[in-house]
């Protein structure tokens, strides 16, 4: 007796169901891993940021004060000469000395000299999350503010603590943070000057971003390649934020061995700048015009402290409580 066996495949109704199974599967699973991706990424940017913070002790200990930029004059007068930047100074501190010995002292580090250097990647400066960098075009070299055809430089992810911008027009005394700027051969921050404690006083955090970040009332942003008004450059993230061009005349702001030292800036909605001390505003994710916190990550951003720790703080805390943990001696101690 022959016994024949008939292969049946699936129905167009089996198809369709089992389909319309695994499409469930994957909307529940998909948003898990993108979390995990950027949990992963964030850690790293982490990571990065405890990096600085253990150079920074590095320097601390050799030079006996916390580093900062440094200049023999002010960029645009007629003695500025010279420069180095915070992170630019922390090169040979996170296993960098080749790469700081490469560049051209006798000069400003932006000049034909360093035309190689400047567009050098060094991954700890770099947020995952922030994507890669496309750095700054024909940028501006020594005292005069012109740009420099095929002078070009990246741009990084992070940012010393400079201090709290509150209309006063000065960030020292009890609006002055840890990374300050120096003049000619003046000392950095010493530790006896941070009177509000290293565990509760800010050294450095994110400002991650290619271009120019603001405040604004428009829900698209655009950012200007410096140098190259015609050409935009979209980066997606949540919140309201209108951008505009870096002007090359800035270059020692937002060049990755520039000054590196931000600012703590508070918003009002509608981008309304008021005072981090009085004003009930963000801090946090709103701006990185002068170095401000500010990070592609959801939520907030990651922080690193003056004793070596570093953390993530949310970008609606309290902009008072922010500036005290910014400033190094205004006497309100705030905990990390």
């Amino acid at each position: 007796m022959v016994i024949c066996t008939i292969k049946r495949g699936f129905s167009l109704v089996e198809l369709l169901v089992t389909l319309g199974i695994i499409s469930v599967l994957l909307g529940l699973v998909m948003p898990a891993v993108q979390q995990a991706r950027e949990a992963a990424r964030r850690t790293a940017c982490l990571n990065n940021l405890r990096q600085l913070s253990l150079a920074s002790q590095g320097f601390l200990v050799t030079k006996s004060h916390f580093p900062g930029p440094v200049v023999n004059a002010w960029p645009g007068t007629a003695g500025y000469t010279k420069d180095a930047g915070f992170l630019f100074e922390l090169l040979p501190y996170l296993e960098q000395s080749p790469l700081h010995g490469q560049f051209d002292r006798q000069s400003y580090l932006h000049s034909i000299a360093n035309r190689d250097r400047l567009t050098t990647r060094v991954s700890t400066l770099y947020c995952p999350s922030a994507g890669d960098p496309s750095g700054l075009t024909n940028i501006a070299s020594g005292v005069s503010g012109a740009v420099v055809e095929g002078l070009d430089s990246l741009t990084c992810d992070y940012s010393g603590s400079g201090g709290v911008w509150d209309f006063s027009g000065r960030m020292d005394g009890s609006n002055g943070g840890v990374v300050r700027l120096r003049l000619g051969n003046q000392s950095g921050t010493r530790v006896a000057e941070v009177r509000d404690g290293l565990s509760s006083t800010l050294l450095a955090w994110e400002s991650a971003g290619d271009g120019l970040y603001l405040p604004g009332t428009q829900g698209l942003r655009q950012t200007i390649q410096d140098g190259a008004p015609e050409t935009f450059y979209w980066r997606e993230r949540g919140g309201s934020f209108q951008s505009v061009g870096r002007a090359s005349s800035l270059t020692y702001l937002y060049s990755w061995c520039g000054f590196r030292t931000g600012s703590l800036t508070a918003w009002a909605p509608y981008g309304v700048q008021v005072s981090p001390r009085t004003e009930l505003g963000r801090a946090v994710n709103m701006t990185n015009r002068f170095g401000e916190p500010f990070s592609f990550h959801p939520g907030g951003a990651n922080f690193a402290y003056a004793d070596g720790a570093v953390g993530f703080l949310a970008e609606d805390i309290d902009s008072a409580l922010l500036s005290y943990l910014v400033s190094i001696a205004d006497g309100n101690v705030a905990s990390n």
